[in-house]
C-alpha cells in the first residue's frame, strides 16, 4: 500500500511538473509575442456599437499569443478604420463605400493591405485625372440590420458612386439577435439587448432600439475605469494550459469527422429571418438609388445558405442591385492549396483580401470601364 502511494506520488509530481514546463514555455512565447485584449468597440446609440474614434491600438487576435499577425490599427475621426475623408467629395473623385463586419473592417492585416486599399490602389493605376476614394465603414459582428443604419447615419454623408455590401448567413442571423455576448468583456457573461433591431408588420419595416444600451455604457465605463485602468488596451495575461487541451482536441477533430459517414445539415434560414432581411436590403439598395448611387450585394462564404446564395442573386436581378460571388473565388482558392483565412482567427489573411479587392476591381471594371482595366492591369480572379 505504501509502494502504491509512492508511486502515485512521484507519478503525479511527475504530470506537476511537465505541466508546469508546458506553461512556464507558453509564457515565455507569450511575452515575446503577445497578445492584446483590446476594447476598441464602444456604444454607440444609433447603431448599437462601432469602434472608439481616434483610437491607436494593436491587434493579435484572440489567441493566447500572437500566433497569425501582430498589427497596428487606428481609426479616423468617426470611428472607422479608415482614413479621415471630407464628407464632401472633391471635384473628379469616383468614390466607393464598403458596408460589412469584422471581414469588412480587417484589423488582423495591416491597412494598407485591407481589401478597401487594395482595390483604392488598384482604381487609381495609371494617374489618370479620375481619382477613386474607398471608403472603410465595416464594423465587428454588424448584421444586416446595422447595415442601413451606417448608411443612414455615415456613409451616406460621403457620396458614394458604389456601395458594396458583404452579406453571408451569419449576418441575417445577427439582425434578429439583440443579444452581444462575444465582442465585449463587460458584456460576455451577461445577456444584454445592445443591439438594434428590426421587425416585418404586415410588410412594414419597423425599428426597435437596443433596451439595455445605457446599461451597456454604464458596464464598459465601469470595465475602463476598474480593470483597465483608465485605457482602452491591456496585454493578454492567462493561464495557457487550457489551450494545450484545445490544441488536442483540435488534432483529434479531423479524425472524428472522417470517421462519421453522416455530417449534419444545416438547418434552413427562418422564412420571416429571410423576408427581413430582405426588406431591410431592398430599402437600403432603393435608397443608395435615391442618392445616385448603385448597391452591390458581395455574397460571402458560410455554411449551409446555398439556397440563400441563389435568392440572394435572383433578389439582386428582381431589383437591379449588383451581385458577387465572392465566396466562389475563395472556395477555389483554398481547394486549390491557398488558405484565405488566418489559422487561428478565421478572418480573411493577405491573400483573402486581396482577392477581395480583385473581384471587386472586375466588377466595377466592367460596369465603369475603368483605366486600370484599360491599362491591362486587372486579371481574372
Amino acid at each position: 500500500m505504501r509502494h502504491a502511494l509512492v508511486v502515485t506520488a512521484v507519478n503525479l509530481a511527475v504530470l506537476l511538473g511537465l505541466l508546469f514546463i508546458l506553461e512556464l514555455f507558453g509564457q515565455i512565447i507569450a511575452l515575446f509575442r503577445p497578445s492584446y485584449e483590446v476594447l476598441y468597440l464602444q456604444p454607440d446609440r444609433a447603431l448599437g456599437w462601432k469602434q472608439v474614434p481616434n483610437l491607436h491600438w494593436k491587434w493579435a487576435g484572440f489567441h493566447w499569443y500572437a500566433a497569425d499577425f501582430s498589427v497596428d490599427v487606428k481609426t479616423n475621426a468617426s470611428g472607422f478604420r479608415d482614413l479621415d475623408r471630407e464628407p464632401e467629395k472633391p471635384k473628379g473623385v469616383n468614390r466607393v463605400a464598403l458596408i460589412g463586419d469584422s471581414l469588412i473592417e480587417a484589423v488582423q492585416v495591416p491597412f494598407a493591405q485591407t481589401g478597401g486599399q487594395l482595390l483604392e490602389q488598384k482604381l487609381n493605376v495609371g494617374g489618370h485625372h479620375q481619382r477613386w476614394e474607398v471608403l472603410n465603414f465595416g464594423i465587428s459582428n454588424y448584421g444586416i440590420g446595422q447595415y442601413l443604419l451606417v448608411w443612414e447615419n455615415y456613409a451616406i454623408r460621403y457620396q458614394p458612386d458604389y456601395v458594396f455590401v458583404f452579406v453571408a448567413r451569419f449576418h441575417f442571423e445577427r439582425t434578429v439577435f439583440p443579444f452581444e455576448m462575444g465582442a465585449f468583456k463587460a458584456t460576455s457573461t451577461r445577456q444584454l439587448r445592445i443591439r438594434p433591431t428590426f421587425r416585418l408588420d404586415h410588410g412594414q419595416l419597423l425599428r426597435e432600439e437596443a433596451p439595455d444600451y445605457y446599461e451597456f455604457v454604464r458596464v464598459q465605463d465601469q470595465l475602463v475605469k476598474s480593470e483597465f485602468r483608465g485605457e482602452r488596451s491591456r496585454r493578454r495575461v492567462q493561464f495557457i494550459f487550457p489551450y494545450y487541451i484545445d490544441l488536442l482536441r483540435s488534432a483529434v477533430r479531423p479524425w472524428l469527422a472522417a470517421s462519421t459517414p453522416d455530417r449534419p445539415n444545416i438547418a434552413p434560414l427562418d422564412e420571416y429571418v429571410l423576408r427581413l432581411n430582405f426588406k431591410i436590403l431592398e430599402t437600403l439598395g432603393k435608397d443608395i438609388a435615391r442618392s445616385n448611387s448603385r448597391m452591390v450585394i458581395v455574397s460571402a462564404p458560410s455554411l449551409g445558405d446555398e439556397d440563400l446564395r441563389i435568392r440572394l442573386k435572383e433578389f439582386c436581378k428582381l431589383n437591379n442591385f449588383g451581385y458577387i460571388p465572392f465566396y466562389q473565388v475563395l472556395l477555389e482558392a483554398n481547394a486549390n492549396g491557398r488558405p484565405t483565412r488566418w489559422k487561428y482567427d478565421g478572418h480573411l489573411n493577405g491573400l483573402g483580401n486581396e482577392l477581395l479587392a480583385r473581384v471587386l476591381h472586375t466588377w466595377l471594371a466592367t460596369e465603369y470601364q475603368t483605366p486600370a482595366r484599360k491599362a491591362g492591369d486587372e486579371r481574372g480572379p
